[in-house]
Formats: structure tokens, C-alpha cells, sequence
């Protein structure tokens, strides 16, 4: 479980984590918003980012429990919570500097004979700017686009 966790994490703080194009975690509004996501359950269907990032983070966690072949019925428990620190700081925005907080991202999960683990992923977020950030192609979209195009990231 502990490389499930750890991979988990890394793949959804990565920026491939988005939504039509843009880094996910930049779209939240880290500082007013916080993250607690119920790993075992079927996310909402609403389109919000909050929404998005439950719906990632479900089927992220499920990839990785795949990826190893373990079954969920032996997962009893699993929980992503991200919350940001207070202070503003200064980081890499893309390739400028930028201001931002840091967010520690925390994944547990409790199996079926009790056994409890944990992995912490702390990253930089800064708030999503278009005129600096560059759209990763191809476009793989929580949302649907004016052109018909949708996916599921």
C-alpha cells in the first residue's frame, strides 16, 4: 500500500493532473478551498473543479491499485486530504517566479485486517495565470469544449 499511495500522489500532483489543459491544482483555490476526497467512493458528476479533482482523484487511486493488482474490497478505507499553508511564498510558476502557497497533499489508506498507512507529498500552487501558463496538448479535458470534445483525464 505504501507504493500505492506514493504513486497515487505523485501522479495526481503531477501536471498531467488537468483540466482542459491547464494544472488542475492551479484552477483550486488553494487558501479558500481545501481537498477531502473519500478515495472508496463514486465522485459527483458536477462541474466544478472540486468535482474534477474528486473525480481524478478516484481514478487515479484506482489505477493504482491496478497497477498492482490489488483488490478494492481490501482497501476498507482511503482518504485524500490537501490543505494549503497559510503563508504566501515564492516559486516556479511554469518558468517565472511567482506568488504561491505550498500545499501538503496527504493520502491514507486503512485495509481490511486494520493495518493503517500514510504518504505526504508537499508541492508549490501557484493560482492559475493564462498569460503565463502554456495548455498542455493534446487537450485532455474533465470538462466538455465548445467543439464537442471531451475526455476523462
Amino acid at each position: 500500500m505504501k507504493s500505492i499511495l506514493e504513486g497515487f500522489l505523485g501522479s495526481f500532483t503531477s501536471r498531467y493532473s488537468d483540466i482542459d489543459g491547464y494544472w488542475l491544482h492551479g484552477l483550486i483555490g488553494y487558501g479558500s478551498v481545501n481537498l477531502d476526497i473519500d478515495l472508496m467512493v463514486r465522485p459527483p458528476d458536477e462541474r466544478t473543479t472540486e468535482a474534477a479533482a474528486q473525480r481524478l482523484a478516484v481514478g487515479r487511486f484506482n489505477e493504482q491499485l491496478a497497477k498492482v493488482g490489488l483488490d478494492a474490497s481490501r482497501v476498507a478505507e482511503a482518504r485524500l486530504t490537501a490543505r494549503a499553508r497559510a503563508e504566501i511564498v515564492q516559486g516556479w510558476h511554469g518558468h517565472e517566479r511567482g506568488e504561491g502557497r505550498i500545499v501538503e497533499f496527504v493520502a491514507t489508506a486503512v485495509m481490511d485486517n486494520g493495518h493503517r498507512y500514510e504518504r505526504t507529498r508537499t508541492v508549490f500552487v501557484a493560482p492559475h495565470d493564462p498569460k503565463i501558463e502554456s495548455r498542455r496538448r493534446p487537450v485532455d479535458t474533465d470538462f466538455e469544449e465548445d467543439d464537442g470534445h471531451s475526455g476523462a483525464p
